[in-house]
């Protein structure tokens, strides 16, 4: 594709495109259980990414509708470039908003579980699907967590959530925090909450 920036013409020759079939998100490595991996720069990505820095910039775009494709337009631009993601953020977020919550969630605890140990040391101990024994919780196992972290016998238990949630699910989670909030500090443990949530519903 031929390419106009900053006055000066470029020239990008496709490694992949075009493909056979559709080019969806698990082709691109994008989807829930791809996103947690360390993907290489293959050509498939690479022809993906020029095409959404420079699209709205392509002189040969033959009738394709590449005007979204403007990121090159902030380009050395950091305040614009900054809120122009955020705004994106918000966009791409109700298109995403479909996908499989559990995934995304587990996803989010990894990140969140391997962030902690690396940041706290070997002194901590972080344990991903926890539990912590409570009195008066019926449970032996203990209340469960999503992330749970030890030192000296005291404990914190993490709750990471992503997901689409709406006014009534806020609600039955507060009730649930309190109590559960209640239980941790009668023992001197604390709780924490890590969220990441796609809200649908009335402000």
């Amino acid at each position: 594709m031929d390419i106009m920036f900053q006055d000066k013409e470029f020239r990008y020759e496709f490694q992949a495109l075009p493909t056979n079939g559709t080019l969806n998100n698990s082709k691109m490595g994008i989807d829930g259980s791809s996103m947690a991996k360390d993907l290489p720069l293959n050509p498939i990505r690479k022809d993906m990414i020029m095409l959404l820095i420079y699209g709205s910039t392509v002189l040969n775009a033959q009738g394709a509708d590449l005007e979204k494709c403007e990121i090159s337009a902030f380009l050395g631009k950091d305040e614009e470039l900054n809120r122009y993601v955020r705004q994106k953020y918000i966009w791409v977020s109700r298109i995403t908003g479909g996908a499989n919550s559990n995934t995304q969630g587990q996803l989010a605890q990894t990140v969140v579980s391997d962030y902690l140990q690396k940041h706290l040391g070997n002194s901590y101990k972080v344990t991903k699907n926890g539990a912590i024994k409570l009195n008066g919780y019926e449970k032996l196992s203990g209340m469960p967590f999503d992330i749970v972290i030890e030192k000296d016998g005291n404990f914190i238990g993490v709750e990471v959530s992503f997901q689409v949630t709406t006014n009534s699910v806020i609600e039955r989670k507060a009730g649930q925090a309190q109590d559960r909030q209640n239980l941790m500090h009668a023992m001197g443990y604390k709780i924490a909450y890590v969220m990441d949530l796609t809200f649908h519903g009335k402000s």
